[in-house]
C-alpha cells in the first residue's frame, strides 16, 4: 500500500501478471485455430495446477474443452480429430479429475475419469484416479475393480498404485474386524437381551393395573428393542385376542393390518391355538396356512397366551427378512409371554369379552321377539279373515 494524505485511506498498487483474452469458440474457423487455442489453455491450466491453483486450472481445462466442442463448425479429418482427442481432450479430462481429487470433489473425479475411459478404455491413470475417488466415497468394491485395472494397464511406475491399493486393503481388513466384533458383541448381548427386556417390561407393568395400557406398552417395548438387535427388520408386533370363534386385533406397533378380525382357524394364529404351541415360520411364503396381512413380511413367530389353562389370545411378531427369528427368540419370547400370563389383569379382558357376548345375546333376543310378534299378528289376522 502507498501512503495517503488522509490517514484513514489505504491505496493499493496491483500488478497484473497474467491475462488471457477470452476467445469466442465460434470464431475458431480452422483446425489450427481450434488446436492452438485449446492447447494453450490446457498448458496454462498445467502451470496453474503445478502452482496448486486448482480452481484456476480447472477453469482453463474447461475452456480448452469448450473450444473443441463449440469450435465454429469446422469439418475435421480423422487424423485431426485424433490429434485433438489425444493432445487436448483426454489430458483435460484426466487433469480435471486430478484437480477435483485435490479439492475432494470425488463425484466430479468419477465423472471426468469415466469420460476419459470412454476415449481410452485402457488408461491406467483414469482407473487409478477413479479408484482413489471410490475409496474416499466408501465404494470399496468399485475401487478394488479400478485398482486391478490400473495395475493391468500400467506401463510405468506401479508403486503409487500398489501403495494406494494396499491402503485400501488395510481399510477393508480393519472394517471387517470391526464388523465381526460388532456382530460378536451383538450375539453376546443377545444372551442377556430377553432377560433385560423382561426387566424393562416388569418396571412398566408393575406400576400400572390397566390391562390395555400395559399391553400397549409391551408391544412398544418389543417393537423398539427387537428392532435394535435385529437392525430394524421387525415390521409388526402385537396381540390378537380370542372373542368367541374369532381373533380380534389388540394393541400393536408397526404397519396397520388389513384385517382386524378373522376366524379362529385361520393363519398361524389359528395353528398356534389348535396345536397349543408356538409357531415359528422362517419363510411365510412356504406356509400354506399363512394369512398375509403385510406384503413385506417374510418370517413370523406366534406365541399362544394361556390364562387358567385356556388360550385367550396370541402374541405375533413379523420380520421383513427370511429367517428373521431363531430358537433363541422363541425361548425368549415364550418367557415374556409367561411373564404376562402371571402379571397382567386378565379379568379386564374377560369383562370386555363378556360384555361383547351380552351385547350380542341382547341383540339376538330382541330380533327373535320382534319376529315372534310379527308372526302372531299375522296369524291373528289370518284367523279373523
Amino acid at each position: 500500500p502507498k501512503p495517503s494524505n488522509n490517514l484513514s485511506d489505504l491505496i493499493y498498487q496491483i500488478t497484473l501478471k497474467d491475462f488471457e483474452s477470452p476467445i469466442d469458440p465460434k470464431k475458431l474457423t480452422t483446425f489450427e485455430e481450434i488446436f492452438t487455442a485449446s492447447y494453450q489453455r490446457k498448458e496454462t491450466g498445467n502451470t496453474l495446477f503445478t502452482n496448486k491453483k486448482y480452481g484456476g486450472a480447472s477453469a482453463k481445462y474447461q475452456q480448452a474443452l469448450n473450444y473443441l466442442m463449440f469450435g465454429g463448425g469446422v469439418i475435421l479429418t480423422e487424423p485431426q480429430r485424433e490429434k485433438l482427442t489425444k493432445d487436448v481432450q483426454l489430458p483435460c479430462y484426466l487433469n480435471l479429475a486430478a484437480c477435483d481429487l485435490n479439492t475432494k470433489d470425488y463425484r466430479k473425479v468419477i465423472e471426468f475419469t469415466t469420460k476419459a475411459l470412454e476415449i481410452d478404455p485402457s488408461n491406467s491413470k483414469a482407473f487409478y484416479r477413479r479408484a482413489l475417488a471410490h475409496t474416499e466415497m466408501g465404494n470399496w468394491i468399485e475401487a478394488v475393480n479400478d485398482y486391478n485395472k490400473a495395475l493391468e494397464f500400467a506401463t510405468g511406475d506401479k508403486k503409487p498404485i500398489i501403495t494406494s491399493y494396499n491402503n485400501l486393503k488395510k481399510l477393508m481388513t480393519d472394517q471387517d474386524k470391526k464388523d465381526k466384533e460388532k456382530f460378536r458383541r451383538l450375539f453376546t448381548d443377545s444372551e442377556n437381551f430377553y432377560e433385560e427386556m423382561e426387566n424393562e417390561i416388569c418396571s412398566v407393568i408393575d406400576d400400572e393395573t390397566d390391562f390395555y395400557a400395559n399391553t400397549g406398552n409391551v408391544t412398544s417395548i418389543l417393537y423398539e428393542n427387537l428392532n435394535k438387535i435385529k437392525q430394524n427388520k421387525i415390521n409388526w408386533s402385537g396381540f390378537y385376542w380370542l372373542h368367541d370363534q374369532q381373533f380380534v386385533l389388540g394393541p400393536f406397533q408397526g404397519k396397520i393390518v388389513s384385517s382386524t378380525r378373522f376366524d379362529k382357524g385361520k393363519g398361524l394364529c389359528g395353528l398356534a391355538v389348535s396345536e397349543n404351541k408356538t409357531k415359528l415360520v422362517t419363510d411365510v411364503h412356504k406356509c400354506d396356512n399363512h394369512v398375509g396381512f403385510h406384503a413385506n413380511s417374510n418370517s413370523e413367530i406366534v406365541i399362544p397366551i394361556r390364562v387358567n389353562g385356556s388360550i385367550v389370545g396370541v402374541l405375533g411378531i413379523d420380520s421383513v427378512v427370511i429367517d428373521g427369528f431363531d430358537d433363541k427368540d422363541k425361548k425368549g419370547l415364550e418367557k415374556i409371554v409367561n411373564l404376562l400370563e402371571q402379571k397382567l389383569n386378565w379379568k379386564q379382558l374377560a369383562r370386555t369379552t363378556q360384555t361383547e357376548k351380552e351385547t350380542t345375546t341382547t341383540t339376538t333376543t330382541t330380533t327373535t321377539t320382534t319376529t315372534t310378534t310379527t308372526t302372531t299378528t299375522t296369524t291373528t289376522t289370518t284367523t279373523t279373515t
